[in-house]
């Protein structure tokens, strides 16, 4: 947390999130949540099934396994258009998942959520803010690469790229 430096890039998509703001909170599901949820993945991932319900989210990312968080972004204060589900500990904080309003996709509200999770871990005076595991080739996956400094796992050990 202490030695990220944003990139240009990153830069800009914080800029263009000028107007949204960030709430800390345990997580509680919502009407509103669950809305933004399933507008989310019919739009991100549309081969899911959509029976899901709020119950199996909430088991799936609401219940609590160490201290999670449930961190949202507002438009203006009054617009939900991001959620991430975080896991704290004392030496990290771990992005569980991230979902947010496709119609706001230009804003990179996945770039801008990282940027403010890792200002508030440098707030709280946590070391390591960890986006999880990377997989080479995923597609999903490869916006991960784009923060440093990181770790990767080759044969075994985790190394510096």
């Amino acid at each position: 947390v202490q030695t990220f430096v944003p990139s240009r890039s990153q830069v800009r998509a914080q800029r263009r999130c000028a107007d949204v703001t960030m709430r800390v909170q345990r997580p509680t599901m919502c009407a509103e949540t669950w809305d933004l949820y399933q507008r989310y993945v019919r739009h991100q991932h549309p081969d899911t099934p959509l029976d899901e319900t709020p119950e199996k989210v909430i088991e799936w990312l609401y219940k609590p396994v160490v201290d999670t968080y449930e961190v949202t972004y507002y438009h203006l204060a009054d617009r939900l258009v991001a959620v991430s589900i975080l896991d704290v500990c004392q030496s990290s904080v771990s992005g569980v998942y991230h979902f947010f309003d496709p119609a706001e996709h230009k804003r990179s509200l996945g770039v801008f959520s990282v940027l403010a999770e890792i200002e508030w871990a440098k707030q709280l005076g946590i070391p390591y803010y960890y986006l999880g595991y990377w997989i080479e080739g995923a597609p999903t996956m490869h916006y991960k690469a784009n923060y440093g400094p990181h770790e990767v796992l080759r044969e075994g050990r985790w190394q510096s790229p």
